[in-house]
């Protein structure tokens, strides 16, 4: 039972990622996959975000993706003492 909150909280931060990285992704028609390692605060806050690899060669869109979730909430709380997680996504 411990495992379905985690599921449930990197769930929202995955969705963070997709809805951020879909408009980055749309204006900049960049096509490859970005990888963002970021930081979520006890209050679901996302504190830093930063690029982990980057295969569009376009850094505008990486850079657009990185600073679009920064101070994103991913919900009202996240995990005790925070996280990092690293998550992907291609367009």
């Amino acid at each position: 039972e411990r495992a379905r909150p985690r599921q449930t909280y990197e769930s929202r931060v995955r969705s963070a990622v997709r809805s951020a990285a879909q408009q980055c992704f749309q204006q900049s028609g960049a096509h490859g996959s970005v990888s963002v390692q970021i930081s979520v605060a006890h209050d679901g806050r996302i504190t830093t975000s930063r690029v982990v690899n980057n295969s569009t060669g376009n850094t505008a869109v990486a850079r657009c993706i990185s600073g679009a979730l920064v101070s994103r909430r991913v919900g009202t709380s996240g995990p005790r003492g925070g996280a990092t997680l690293t998550v992907s996504f291609s367009g």
